[in-house]
């Protein structure tokens, strides 16, 4: 199975600790085999010329001694190339481990050979007990950094088994180039893989100042919290994770880090950068009153116009793996002189709208009282009506009536005659409405 694959949910269980004991194995066979090889021909031949030498012994009698003496000698030989590997291939070991101490600079609290023994030797698997003796080291991952005093792997490499808590990963290069992403669970380092970055895979929150200017050349300074996230796509696997993320959008958050020149871990603060810039480029594109009174519902402070911006800077960071979830406007700031003059305007038209408001009051009151006037004359003819027609009958009801409605129509529709009761001042300018009792038939 390749160690390189280009889909991103392969890439936790791409190694695992049974390959490990496999390649262990290996390694240990490629080195082991070919010695006790090279080992077996001085030993056989020092085997059978100890045994010459014992069946055939000297013929002086002195066969005690003799055999003494060879026995001696042919140990020797058959040891001499086995001390010999061993004190070389110790040697060997102690050279490489201080070669790569000092290339990567480890502190002198590692066990070196230890660390060489692991590498070269891996952890072949072996039957039970000895498997619960023969382990690799575990290396811990919580709140976005490596809780291990002495951990070497994050420079010179595998094997180890990676314990990842939730809300870390961890980002592994090979060769100096991306390798994987490892999140919440167990992983497993290969040999030739290395810890390049530890980092939190959760919510960051980030304060933002900005500083721009408008269309017509204010001075705007804006500060806003923003709640950063890695982007995430649907993955049942991933289900279980606190806090769910898409490894490839990990990876690239990461490495849009690194170019910045920031430490990976930090791909809150690059994507900081980014949407600084394109909020103080949405405050260049718009005049002053654009942005706070704009009639198009485009006001910078409405959730409506908020919700539009994180789309839009959403769309510019999407190539980055990182997503904004909340956007939080807290000050906005601009010259004292532009703000007294904003808050003369406001007053001014505060109070316009409050003159205006109250003079559609005082109309809708006058209005009313009118029609109530109108009303009470209505009522007042038709009593005096009724009781006309309960006196003596005579030709002089109706034109009596019809003269005091003639009278009271055209006072009330003469705007010269008509003014407010209410005011001895002015008319009002509201038209009394007229009386609604007519006759068909001028009389006789």
């Amino acid at each position: 199975m390749s160690l390189h694959t280009d889909d991103p949910n392969l890439w936790q269980d791409l190694y695992t600790e049974n390959r490990a004991h496999a390649d262990s194995l290996q390694k240990a066979g490629s080195l082991l085999v070919p010695s006790v090889f090279v080992l077996t021909i001085p030993t056989f031949f020092g085997i059978f010329w100890l045994s010459s030498s014992l069946n055939n012994p000297p013929a002086d009698g002195s066969s005690a001694g003799y055999q003494i003496f060879f026995i001696g000698i042919g140990v020797l030989v058959i040891l001499t190339p086995l001390l010999f590997f061993i004190i070389t291939l110790k040697h060997l070991l102690k050279t490489a481990g201080n070669f790569l101490a000092t290339f990567y600079g480890l502190q002198d609290s590692i066990n070196i050979g230890q660390m060489v023994g692991l590498r070269v030797f891996g952890r072949p698997p072996m039957p039970p007990p000895f498997s619960a003796l023969v382990k690799f080291p575990v290396i811990n991952v919580s709140d976005g950094k490596l809780n291990h005093p002495e951990c070497w792997q994050a420079t010179v490499g595998g094997p180890a088994k990676l314990k990842i808590e939730a809300g870390s990963a961890v980002y592994l290069e090979r060769g100096n180039r991306f390798s994987r992403v490892l999140g919440q669970g167990i992983g497993f380092m290969e040999l030739y893989e290395t810890i390049k970055v530890v980092f939190n895979t959760g919510p960051q929150n980030e304060d933002i100042a900005v500083t721009a200017w408008t269309r017509d050349g204010i001075r705007v300074g804006l500060k806003a919290k923003v709640k950063f996230v890695l982007k995430a796509t649907p993955n049942q696997n991933r289900e279980h994770e606190l806090y769910s993320f898409d490894p490839d959008a990990a990876r690239r958050a990461v490495e849009s880090t690194l170019v910045t020149g920031r430490e990976g871990r930090d791909w809150s603060k690059s994507a900081m950068g980014k949407t600084s810039g394109l909020l103080a480029e949405h405050i260049s594109g718009k005049f002053l009153d654009e942005i706070f009174i704009s009639e198009s519902g485009g006001q910078l402070l409405t959730n409506a116009s908020t919700t539009t911006l994180i789309n839009g800077i959403n769309s510019k960071l999407e190539s980055s793996g990182v997503m904004i979830d909340r956007l939080q406007i807290l000050d906005v700031e601009l010259p004292p002189d532009v703000t007294q003059r904003r808050i003369e305007l406001w007053k001014t038209g505060h109070a316009a709208y409050a003159a205006i408001s109250e003079s559609e009051l005082k109309a809708y009151q006058m209005s009313e009282q009118k029609k109530a006037l109108a009303k009470a004359i209505r009522d007042f003819v038709s009593t005096l009506a009724n009781g006309l027609e309960r006196m003596e009958k005579t030709d002089l009801t109706e034109p009596i009536l019809r003269s005091v409605y003639q009278v009271i129509n055209e006072g009330m529709q003469d705007p010269n005659v008509n003014l407010n009761s209410l005011s001895k001042v002015a008319p009002d300018g509201i038209r009394s409405p007229k009386l609604d009792f007519h006759w068909d038939e001028e009389p006789k």
